[in-house]
């Protein structure tokens, strides 16, 4: 059995946040996958969490959220807080964004996938099959013993 993966849904459009989950909760039946997930509906609740020491493997973001006033974080303004004040580079970050411009400003955040809206639920399946290959690969890097180690 496999460890549960824990991501976080951060949308301002409640349709959103519905879709994600729902599309969560089949791929998590369909691929025999732990998944738990939040829902957040601003950059401000996420990083709250993460101030109050939670943390999760995956960030589905988006990027402009409505009624966003100057004082309130976007999405790439949390990346980077993420990114830089708690050097975290272990959370897959994952930009869901009607928003194709922004993609070249999220490059220093190093997301690991940027999925444009709307988004179907075969685009999550591809992103989730890939990122837990990716995952497999670097525990065998970790896990396998060195050329020098057998002798």
């Amino acid at each position: 059995m496999s460890l549960e993966l824990k991501v976080a849904i951060c949308d301002d459009d409640k349709h959103m946040q519905e879709s994600l989950s729902k599309y969560l909760l089949d791929y998590s039946i369909q691929c025999d996958r732990e998944i738990d997930h939040a829902e957040f509906d601003t950059c401000e609740e996420l990083m709250d969490e993460y101030l109050k020491g939670n943390s999760f493997d995956v960030i589905l973001l988006d990027i402009e959220f409505k009624n966003n006033d100057e004082k309130q974080m976007n999405g790439i303004e949390l990346g980077k807080r993420l990114r830089g004040l708690y050097a975290n580079d272990n959370t897959a970050i994952v930009y869901v964004t009607s928003y194709g411009e922004y993609a070249i400003d999220s490059i220093k955040i190093r997301p690991y996938d940027y999925i444009k809206k709307p988004i179907t639920y075969e685009r999550i399946v591809e992103f989730f099959e890939t990122y837990y290959l990716d995952q497999a690969k670097s525990c065998l890097l970790y896990t396998s013993p060195s050329p020098r180690d057998s002798t």
